[in-house]
Parts: structure tokens; C-alpha cells; sequence
């Protein structure tokens, strides 16, 4: 499992929240960013240098609220 700095997870749920879905929880964000990808450590390396629009954006490509 992948791991996001408590930071950056913070400021990707403040601008989810506000901008695709107000209700979903931190875990619920965080378990989507550390699944299981198949990316391996690319995968890593993308969460820790993404910006958190980059990861709001990701995140909301795949999302349904």
C-alpha cells in the first residue's frame, strides 16, 4: 500500500470537498490514493511529487458521487 504525506492529504480533501464532493472522508481519499495500483513505486513517486490539484484532478476523473 501506497502512503500519502498528512499534509498533502489534507489539502487534496479541503479542495475534493469543495470542489467534486463535500461529503467524501479523508479515508475514503486516502484509500483511493494508496489501493493497490499497479503502478508500483511510479505510482509512489507520483504521489509524492503531485500537486493536490493534480490529485483532485485524478482522483475526479474516476469519481462518482
Amino acid at each position: 500500500m501506497y502512503k500519502i504525506n498528512s499534509d498533502k492529504l489534507e489539502k487534496v480533501v479541503a479542495l475534493f470537498n469543495s470542489q467534486i464532493d463535500p461529503k467524501a472522508t479523508d479515508e475514503l481519499i486516502e484509500g483511493e490514493i494508496c489501493a493497490d495500483w499497479n503502478e508500483g513505486a511510479e505510482h509512489q513517486a507520483w504521489i509524492d511529487t503531485a500537486s493536490p490539484r493534480e490529485i483532485v484532478d485524478w482522483l475526479a476523473s474516476f469519481y462518482e458521487s
